[in-house]
């Protein structure tokens, strides 16, 4: 889960890269260079003019709240190779900036290490939803997205869902996202899995419901379980059609009705119900988007293994889960104060040990 801090460092940081580096030009007249280019005063491994230069707190081991520490987002592998892995390298300020592809994370790409004391380094950063459904028990129907209102008018300008999942063979049914219209709980759009198999739907403002995939599609053969695979459903208004996206193979039908609009609540993971068919309790899930416009299958093949940034287009949600600290931060443009507090869920928070 991501710390969701964006460029804020706690403690003593200095919020000016270039303030700390007039202090640190200052103190190596005062005191000597040889003195303070070897001074580490939060013994992280990373002396203060380092983290002067890479804007960390130099009086934090692990400035961004990530339960990584700065050294070991800094030089990748911590295991005493020769040579730093760029593949495992976050960033201790969890800044999108820079090359999105060294600092960002998709987990299907992901290697695992643990280095020789048995501490795990740069886990899958995916989200694993096994962890808030053990440690809510009954209480978990799925994650509450918040902000739900920037979601009610998705029906009219079209809709897509998407999604990397590696489902586990402990749980192929349920709903991986689902918006639900308020009073009457009618579904304005979901995708998920039934008997393993991805499905789209959605209903009208008078309660129809349109699917496509599901055990429905004869064709539509179940998801791999422990493997990663991208899904996406696509309602578009334009051509009065509901699609489902399967990596790359698409279903998809016609329908005539828009699906029902107005004020709900966006589910991750469950539809907020106790039915356990609802209910997601394990499998992974990754770069979780969620956008108020229908995308072509050009669009979802070009950017699915490709991080989204910058000014994008009627993207509301975009859920990356990029380390492990307190916030899912919600990476979409506009997308201020919509970050998921991890403790809402029952998951607590443990620092990585320095070593």
């Amino acid at each position: 889960m991501s710390n969701g801090k964006g460029n804020r460092i706690k403690g003593h940081a200095f919020t000016s890269r270039f303030a700390w580096l007039w202090v640190v030009v200052a103190l190596l007249f005062l005191n000597g260079a040889d003195v303070l280019l070897a001074q580490d005063a939060d013994l992280d491994g990373l002396t203060d003019a380092e983290e002067a230069w890479l804007g960390t707190d130099p009086m934090n081991q692990d400035s961004d709240d990530d339960g990584i520490p700065d050294l070991h987002e800094v030089i990748g592998d911590p295991t005493g190779t020769e040579q730093p892995d760029p593949q495992y390298l976050t960033y201790p300020v969890n800044i999108l900036g820079g090359t999105p592809e060294v600092y960002g994370s998709m987990a299907h790409y992901d290697p695992v290490l643990t280095n020789t004391i048995g501490q795990v380094f740069c886990p899958p950063r995916s989200l694993d939803l096994s962890v808030p459904a053990a440690a809510m028990g009954p209480a978990w129907t799925g994650i509450m997205i918040p902000g739900s209102a920037r979601f009610s008018t998705m029906g009219v300008n079209g809709w897509t869902f998407e999604v990397w999942i590696r489902p586990s063979s402990n749980d192929m049914d349920g709903v991986i996202l689902s918006y639900r219209v308020a009073p009457s709980n009618f579904i304005g759009a979901e995708i998920g899995l039934e008997a393993g198999k991805a499905y789209a739907l959605f209903q009208s403002a008078g309660g129809i419901r349109f699917k496509v995939g599901g055990t429905n599609a004869a064709d539509n053969l179940p998801l791999a379980p422990d493997r990663w695979q991208h899904i996406a459903g696509v309602w578009s208004p334009s051509a009065r059609s509901l699609s489902l996206y399967v990596n790359d193979m698409k279903f998809s039908r016609a329908v005539m009705l828009q699906p029902v609009q107005g004020a709900g609540q966006m589910y991750m993971g469950g539809a907020g119900t106790v039915n356990p068919a609802e209910i997601l309790s394990a499998g992974l899930l990754d770069e979780v988007r969620i956008w108020r416009r229908g995308l072509a299958m050009e669009e979802l093949r070009q950017w699915r293994n490709r991080f989204r940034q910058g000014v994008v287009s009627q993207l509301l949600a975009y859920y990356r889960f990029d380390d492990g600290g307190r916030f899912i931060q919600d990476f979409a443009p506009g997308a201020v104060g919509m970050d998921i507090s991890s403790a809402l869920y029952g998951v607590g928070y443990t620092p990585f040990p320095n070593g």
